[in-house]
């Protein structure tokens, strides 16, 4: 197959890429030394609640590419729901005679990628987007394929990229009204970046058309990744069952500071149609535990850590239970009145609901949810999802839980619409593709 002389793989290997004039490029750097000591201190500000932001640090700031894999098919991930989405594809790239390297931005992802793949998979963090420190990390390595997930846009990633003949392909690409209106101050910037990547996939149409009003030149749709990701399917069990103990129980994941009330306002009410229910709770950031627990007494309510427990012993007068470690939260969907999707009482846009809907969950969604709107339209649709608000939550708990009809219901709908295979089939032939061309370019 030849290539298209103008093709966005053929201009990466042979050096004709776009890149932002010098006048972006100058004030681009010095915003980024000016940002630098903030990020610093951002970092710092987590290590007060989890010591392993200090870890590693050398790897931000371009240090030690050299003990990576070179030659390796790189994932850049920034957290951990992204590596969950890129799971599938990081799977089939594992079956080739090729390394595998992802990158992140928090603990968690590194925890995350050892855990699935125990050491099979290679780790580091993603350093800051200085051209320094870009082209060390890529004159190093020289990755055979980088593929970035959903929102990363990173100008000199990108730019070098394409510079050095490195195929750049982004997926499951997502973009919110309130991201653009972000970008638009530097829109030349990222257009340019937008338009050395070899290929854009988007999640959404909607999300391919605010694409476009940023600058990019060429996207296709292919589908929410997150609806076919197998890890959601494999962490599916009964571990919610198992720490319930046979008591009724509705879990509360990835919650933020300013619903988390609301949410304890609504168990309480539960409780006066069901004394038995058991809230599992699920903070997004587990270093705000403590402080939960705090706001839960506060509220005349018992908790315990999910760590303070020895072979699933939960203290019969504990009605709130909060996950305090990673990796938990995907088993304990089965089996619950309901999941409600974190993010979508606060105004922050909801995070995915296909890992709840996936265990056969009734799903509970808030007003906002501009990060998540094709999936949560499709899951009210298909009535796997009832849309909830700081004055209903707690009513269409009580509903739940005296119609187990309707919850069986409610769940196998939510099931067939977690889980798409041809979504995941369209990633798989792009992926197939983009390695197929720059090999035959190599």
């Amino acid at each position: 197959m030849t290539l298209p002389k103008h093709s966005p793989i053929t201009a990466a290997m042979t050096g004709r890429h776009p890149y932002p004039p010098w006048p972006w490029v100058v004030l681009y750097e010095l915003a980024l030394l000016m940002v630098l000591p903030y990020a610093l201190l951002h970092l710092l500000s987590k290590a007060r609640h989890d010591r392993r932001y200090l870890h590693h640090l050398k790897e931000r700031l371009g240090g030690s590419p050299a003990t990576l894999p070179r030659r390796a098919i790189w994932f850049h991930t920034v957290s951990v729901g992204e590596l969950h989405a890129a799971a599938p594809l990081i799977e089939d790239c594992l079956a080739l005679p090729h390394s595998v390297l992802v990158t992140g931005q928090t603990p968690a992802v590194r925890e995350r990628v050892q855990d699935l793949w125990q050491g099979k998979v290679a780790f580091s963090y993603l350093p800051y987007d200085r051209q320094p420190w870009v082209r060390r990390f890529l004159d190093t390595l020289q990755p055979r394929l980088a593929v970035f997930v959903e929102r990363e846009l990173w100008p000199n990633w990108f730019c070098q990229c394409a510079a050095k003949g490195i195929p750049l392909l982004v997926i499951n690409a997502r973009l919110s009204p309130a991201a653009l209106t972000h970008y638009r101050p530097i829109r030349p910037l990222v257009a340019t970046a937008l338009q050395a990547a070899a290929r854009i996939a988007a999640r959404s149409k909607d999300d391919a058309l605010l694409l476009q009003q940023l600058g990019c030149p060429r996207v296709e749709t292919l589908g929410d990744l997150k609806q076919a990701s197998w890890v959601m399917r494999s962490a599916t069990g009964n571990q919610g069952m198992l720490l319930a103990g046979g008591r009724p129980f509705w879990v509360a994941g990835s919650t933020h500071e300013g619903e988390e009330e609301t949410i304890l306002a609504a168990h309480r009410e539960l409780r006066h149609t069901c004394p038995q229910a058991l809230l599992i709770l699920a903070p997004r950031h587990v270093e705000r535990a403590s402080r939960l627990r705090v706001l839960i007494r506060r509220l005349g309510l018992q908790a315990q850590y999910l760590g303070e427990l020895r072979q699933h012993n939960l203290a019969a007068e504990t009605n709130v239970l909060l996950l305090d470690r990673l990796g938990v939260l995907a088993s304990c969907y089965t089996g619950a009145l309901a999941a409600f999707v974190g993010g979508t009482l606060a105004p922050i846009g909801g995070h995915t609901p296909f890992e709840a809907a996936s265990s056969g969950c009734p799903v509970l969604i808030g007003p906002h949810r501009h990060h998540i709107a094709a999936a949560a339209e499709a899951l009210f649709e298909r009535g796997a999802a009832r849309m909830v608000t700081s004055d209903t939550l707690g009513s269409i708990l009580s509903e739940l839980a005296c119609n187990p009809a309707l919850r069986a219901v409610m769940g196998q709908a939510a099931q067939e619409t977690a889980c798409d295979d041809d979504i995941l089939s369209r990633y798989r032939e792009l992926l197939a593709s983009c390695m197929l061309e720059s090999q035959k370019n190599l």
